[in-house]
């Protein structure tokens, strides 16, 4: 089982071949094997969604987000990373964007 996630965690998602970050979600149970043998792919966990981009299209680019490091060279070839407060903070920031701009008066 991977320890590195449990329930509480927040997930960025991020759609690799179009290097867009998509939307946030937490963890709400720990990861449990999917019943498959798919090699690192093989666990799961259940996630509720907390915002998201409606459109993949419309989506904020990795390069928009990236700050300190060079976060596509830091994703290549994992499933997952971990990002620091202000690289989270950042993301946050860009996805609910639209959303504040919406609501504004």
């Amino acid at each position: 089982m991977p320890g590195s996630i449990e329930a509480g965690d927040l997930l960025v998602y991020y759609a690799a071949g179009l290097r867009k970050v998509f939307a946030i979600a937490e963890v709400t149970a720990p990861p449990y094997d999917g019943g498959v043998e798919r090699g690192a792919w093989r666990y799961l966990c259940d996630v509720r969604i907390l915002t998201m981009s409606p459109f993949l299209r419309d989506a904020p680019s990795i390069d928009v987000v990236s700050a300190a490091r060079d976060l596509k060279q830091t994703m290549i070839r994992r499933s997952h990373i971990r990002l620091d407060d202000a690289e989270y903070a950042r993301i946050v920031d860009v996805l609910t964007a639209p959303l504040r701009k919406g609501l504004a008066v």
